[in-house]
C-alpha cells in the first residue's frame, strides 16, 4: 500500500475517532450531571477534567510518538484503551456516585474546594480515557509526516474535527434517543475497538516517515518565524478566546432557539464543522502562502471582524426562530432551525479557527522527527488555554462581565495573539500590524455592541413575535447559567430565564401558591421544607407562613433569587425570614449529598424539555426523593399540562408511582397539575383537615392567597375541588398509553421527547389533556 493511500485510510479512522470522541463527552457530562447537578462550577469541572486529559495526552504522547518503530501502531492501542475504559466508566460513576453523600456536607460550603475536588474526581474518572484520545493525533501526524507538518497536521486535524462534528449531530439529535446512554456508549465503544483492529493491520502494511527523507524534501524557509515562546502563548491565548466566544455563542443561541438539548447540539455541530472546513481550507492555501506569520496574523484579525459582525445579526435571528415554530415538531426540521440559526452565528469564526490550528503547528517549522513534540506541544497549550475559559467564562465573564465584554474580551486575545506573532521591523510588517489591528478593533468594538433583551430576551422561540415596545424591562441580568429578565406591562410583571416566562404575578400565582398550600392540608405537622426551584419566590415565601416551619430552596441561578424583589407584594418576602434558606445549587445535586430528611418536597423546576431540567423527572430522582422524606413524608410534584402530549404526562405519572406506594393528583388550573407520592397512606382524617383550617384561620396572609388566587379558604372545599384523581384513577391514566416505560437517567425519553413538543400547536391543555385526567373520585375517599 502507498503511503498516500494509506494516509487516507488512516484519516478515515480517524474520522471514526472524532466521532467516538465527541459522543462520549457528550454521554459523559451527562452522567456527571446525574452526580454532581447541572450547576455551571460542576460542568466546567467536567469540561476541565475533560479538556486537561486531551492535553495531557497530546503532550506526553507527543513526545513519546517521536521515539517509536510505529506511531500508527501507539494510536491503534490508545483507540482500543479508549473503548475498554469507555466501558468501566459507568462502573465508575456509580460507584462515585455513592462518594457525593459523604463529601457534599463536608465541601458544600466551600465553592472552590467543592469544584476542585469534583475536577479531581472526574479526571480520575474520565481522565485516563480523555489522555489516550489527546495522544492520537500527534500520533497519527508523526507516523505520516512528510515535508511540512503542517500539512499532514491540517489534513488529520480537519477530518478528526469534521468527524467529531458528526458524531455530535449522529449522537445528539438521533442515537441518545434510540439507544439510551448506555447502549449509545456501547455503540462507541465497539466502534472504538474496530478503529483499533484496523489500525494495526494498517500498521503492519505501512512504516512511519522515515526522518530523513522527510526532512530532506521539507522546503526552506525564507520567512520571518515567531519564538518558540510565542508561538505556546499564541496556543493558549486563542484556547482560551476560543472558549470565551463559543460560551457567548452558546448563551446567545439558548435564549434565541430554547435551552434544550438539540440547541446545545446543533451549537457543538457548527463549531466542530466550522473548525474542521477551516482546517480543510489551511491544507489547500498552504502552499500559496508566502508568509505564514502574516497569515496568522490576518486570520486572527478576520476572525475577530467575523465574530463581532455576525453579533449584529442576533436580533434578526430571534426574529426569523420566532416564526420558524411550526417547523420545529419533528426531528429533522428542528435540526434545520437550530443549525441554521448556529451557523449565521457561529460558522465563519470557527473556520478561522480551523484554519488558525495548523497554520500555529506549521509555525514551529519543525523536522519531521520532531512532529509529535511539535503538534503535541501547540495541542497542550491551546488545551491549557480552553481549560481557563471552560472554567472561568460563566462564573467570571458572563456573569460579571455579561456577553458583550466577554465577546470583546476574547477578540481583544486574538489581537494579542497577533501582535506576538507579527513582527515589528520593515515597513510592510508594520504596514501588516497596523492593518491587523485595526481590523481587529473593528470586530471588538461591534462584539462589544450590547443586546436588547427586549428582542433577544422575549422567548420569541416560543411565544413567537413580541412587539418589544409592549413590555418595560425592569430588570436584566446574565448570570452564571441563564439570562434572566423581569418586563412590566401595566400591573403585569413577568420574570423570564432565557425568554420563557417561569413566575408572573398574576397568571402564574395560583400555582406558585397552590403547591405551598394544599400538599400542606394533606401533612399539617410538617415542619421541614425543601422548595426545588425558587422562581418568583412565592412558593417559599408562602410555606413560610405556617409557624415553626423551616425552608431550604435550592436555585441554580443567584440572578434569579435577585429578581424576586420585584415580587415582594405576592411572595411575603422569605429572604427577610430567619427560618429560610437559599442553597445555590442543582435540587437534585443538593438532596444527593444532603443528610437532611423533610417532612415536604416541593418540586417545580422549570420544563422538562430544558437540558438538565429532564434529570428531575426521571426514576433515579424519585428515588432519591423517597430516601430524604420522613415517614410521613410528601413529594409534590409539578406538571404542566401545556407543550405535553398524552404520552409525555403518562410518562412522568408512571415514573413517578413506580416510585412511591400511594399517590393522588391535584388540578391547579387549566395548565397546572401537582402529583403528591407518598410511602404512607394519602387519605386525610378529619383531625388532620381540622389541623389545617386551624393554619388557615390563624394566619391573614395564607386566608388572603387562598381567596384571592384559589378561590376559597375552606381546606374541604379545596382539597374536594382540586383533588381529582386517586390511585386507581392515576392507574387507569397511565393505561391509557400503550407503553409501559418510564422515564429514567438512562434512556432519557423525556428530555428528548418533550422539547419537540414544545413547538406542535395542535396541542392543546384543555381539550386534549383535561378529558385524559377526568377520571372522576368519590367525593368522600378523603376521610375514609
Amino acid at each position: 500500500m502507498t503511503r498516500t493511500r494509506g494516509l487516507w485510510a488512516a484519516a478515515t479512522l480517524f474520522f471514526l475517532s472524532g466521532a467516538t470522541g465527541l459522543a462520549y463527552e457528550i454521554i459523559w457530562f451527562r452522567r456527571f450531571s446525574h452526580i454532581w447537578g447541572a450547576s455551571t462550577l460542576a460542568m466546567g469541572a467536567v469540561v476541565s477534567s475533560f479538556l486537561l486529559g486531551l492535553g495531557i495526552g497530546a503532550q506526553v504522547l507527543g513526545r513519546r510518538a517521536d521515539r517509536l518503530k510505529s506511531p500508527l501502531e501507539g494510536y491503534a492501542w490508545c483507540e482500543a484503551g479508549i473503548g475498554l475504559l469507555a466501558l468501566l466508566i459507568p462502573f465508575e460513576c456509580s460507584a462515585l456516585g455513592a462518594v457525593t453523600g459523604f463529601l457534599y456536607p463536608l465541601l458544600h460550603g466551600i465553592p472552590v474546594l467543592h469544584t476542585l475536588v469534583r475536577c479531581l474526581l472526574t479526571f480520575l474518572v474520565i481522565g485516563p480515557p480523555c489522555v489516550l484520545m489527546g495522544g492520537t493525533f500527534p500520533l497519527l501526524v508523526r507516523h505520516f509526516v512528510s515535508g511540512e507538518v503542517g500539512l499532514t497536521a491540517g489534513l488529520l486535524y480537519a477530518v478528526n474535527t469534521v468527524g467529531a462534528a458528526f458524531g455530535c449531530y449522529v449522537a445528539g439529535f438521533h442515537l441518545l434517543p434510540w439507544l439510551g446512554l448506555s447502549g449509545t456508549n456501547g455503540l462507541a465503544a465497539g466502534l472504538n475497538l474496530t478503529v483499533a483492529a484496523a489500525a494495526l493491520l494498517l500498521s503492519r502494511r505501512l512504516e512511519s516517515a522515515p526522518p530523513g527523507a522527510a526532512e530532506a524534501t521539507a522546503p526552506p524557509s525564507t520567512s520571518w518565524t515567531p519564538p518558540a515562546g510565542a508561538l505556546s502563548a499564541a496556543s493558549a491565548l486563542t484556547g482560551l478566546a476560543a472558549l470565551l466566544l463559543q460560551m457567548v455563542w452558546t448563551r446567545q443561541l439558548c435564549v434565541m432557539l430554547g435551552g434544550s438539548t438539540y440547541a446545545l447540539t446543533a451549537t457543538l455541530f457548527v463549531i466542530l464543522l466550522g473548525i474542521g472546513l477551516g482546517s480543510f481550507l489551511f491544507r489547500i492555501a498552504i502552499p500559496r502562502i508566502a508568509n505564514p506569520a502574516s497569515a496568522a496574523g490576518w486570520t486572527l484579525a478576520l476572525l475577530a471582524l467575523s465574530a463581532g459582525a455576525t453579533r449584529l445579526l442576533v436580533p434578526s435571528l430571534t426574529l426569523g426562530v420566532g416564526l420558524a415554530g411550526s417547523l420545529r415538531s419533528l426531528v429533522l426540521g428542528n435540526a434545520a432551525v437550530c443549525v441554521a440559526a448556529s451557523a449565521a452565528l457561529e460558522l465563519l469564526p470557527s473556520i478561522g479557527m480551523g484554519f488558525l490550528f495548523p497554520l500555529l503547528v506549521h509555525l514551529t517549522r519543525s523536522r519531521a522527527s520532531d512532529a509529535g513534540r511539535a503538534v503535541g506541544g501547540v495541542y497542550a497549550w491551546n488545551t491549557v488555554g480552553s481549560i481557563f475559559g471552560a472554567s472561568a467564562t460563566a462564573p467570571v465573564g458572563l456573569a460579571l462581565l455579561g456577553g458583550a465584554w466577554t465577546m470583546a474580551a476574547g477578540l481583544g486575545l486574538y489581537l494579542a495573539t497577533a501582535l506576538l506573532l507579527l513582527p515589528r521591523r520593515g515597513r510592510r510588517s508594520l504596514a501588516v500590524l497596523a492593518g491587523v489591528t485595526l481590523v481587529s478593533i473593528g470586530g471588538i468594538a461591534l462584539g462589544a455592541r450590547k443586546l436588547d433583551p427586549r428582542v433577544t430576551d422575549q422567548g420569541m422561540f416560543m411565544y413567537g413575535y413580541r412587539d418589544p415596545e409592549r413590555r418595560n424591562v425592569v430588570y436584566f441580568k446574565e448570570g452564571a447559567s441563564c439570562n434572566v429578565t423581569v418586563t412590566e406591562h401595566v400591573v403585569d410583571r413577568a420574570l423570564s430565564v432565557n425568554g420563557k416566562v417561569d413566575a408572573t404575578n398574576e397568571g402564574d400565582m395560583d400555582m406558585q401558591l397552590g403547591i405551598a398550600y394544599l400538599p400542606r392540608f394533606l401533612r399539617p405537622a410538617a415542619k421541614n421544607v425543601l422548595v426545588i426551584g425558587y422562581g418568583s419566590g412565592a412558593t417559599s415565601g408562602a410555606s413560610l407562613l405556617f409557624p415553626g416551619t423551616q425552608v431550604t430552596c435550592c436555585e441554580i441561578e443567584p440572578a434569579v433569587y435577585a429578581a424576586s424583589s420585584f415580587f415582594s407584594p405576592q411572595n411575603h418576602d422569605p429572604t427577610e425570614q430567619p427560618a429560610f434558606r437559599i442553597v445555590f445549587d442543582d435540587g437534585r445535586s443538593h438532596l444527593q449529598g444532603s443528610r437532611e430528611q423533610f417532612d415536604l418536597i416541593l418540586s417545580e423546576p422549570s420544563n422538562p424539555w430544558l437540558a438538565g431540567v429532564a434529570s428531575l423527572f426521571t426514576r433515579e430522582f424519585y428515588e432519591t426523593c423517597r430516601r430524604k422524606l420522613t415517614k410521613r413524608g410528601l413529594l409534590a410534584q409539578w406538571i404542566q399540562l401545556y407543550s405535553f402530549s398524552e404520552e409525555e404526562y403518562a410518562l412522568v405519572i408512571r415514573t413517578v408511582t413506580r416510585s412511591f406506594r400511594n399517590a393522588c393528583l391535584l388540578r391547579i388550573s387549566s395548565s397546572d397539575t401537582v402529583l403528591l407520592a407518598s410511602d404512607e397512606p394519602l387519605m386525610v382524617a378529619n383531625e388532620d383537615i381540622d389541623a389545617a383550617q386551624k393554619l388557615v384561620d390563624q394566619s391573614v396572609g395564607v386566608r388572603a392567597d387562598l381567596v384571592k388566587y384559589l378561590g376559597s379558604a375552606d381546606v374541604r372545599s379545596l382539597l374536594l375541588e382540586r383533588l381529582i384523581l386517586d390511585e386507581s384513577g392515576l392507574q387507569r391514566l397511565a393505561s391509557r398509553s400503550a407503553s409501559t416505560a418510564i422515564n429514567t437517567d438512562l434512556n432519557l425519553r423525556l428530555e428528548f421527547d418533550a422539547p419537540l413538543r414544545l413547538f406542535n400547536s395542535d396541542l392543546n391543555p384543555e381539550s386534549d389533556m383535561g378529558p385524559m385526567i377526568l377520571g372522576s373520585v368519590d367525593a368522600d375517599w378523603l376521610t375514609r
